[in-house]
């Protein structure tokens, strides 16, 4: 059994390596080790955010151009923040109830 703290953040190098690792994580919702998972890919997002350019021109006229929609992945960004955040606030833990000395 894998526990959520058994999951070791890594950070990536690459654009490569950061977008497989988001697309590998992006289903932290409904997975048992979801935490972890949302920590990574939101490792993940602050690296692209960071290296990716918002805007880049390759090839002059009619070469290739880019446009990163650095906005989407912002907003990608403060949902799983706000996960995580909310995970924090209900892991309450597990109570064990002893009933051995309750008298009926």
């Amino acid at each position: 059994m894998r526990h959520d703290w058994d999951m070791a953040l890594v950070t990536p190098t690459t654009r490569a390596e950061a977008e497989a690792s988001l697309l590998a994580n992006s289903d932290y919702r409904s997975q048992a080790s979801g935490t972890s998972m949302a920590r990574q890919y939101r490792l993940d997002l602050q690296y692209l955010i960071l290296s990716l350019p918002e805007r880049a021109v390759h090839g002059g006229r009619g070469g290739e151009e880019i446009q990163t929609n650095v906005k989407l992945l912002q907003e990608w960004l403060n949902e799983v923040e706000d996960w995580i955040e909310s995970q924090q606030d209900s892991d309450q833990g597990v109570k064990f109830l002893d009933f051995s000395e309750y008298r009926s």
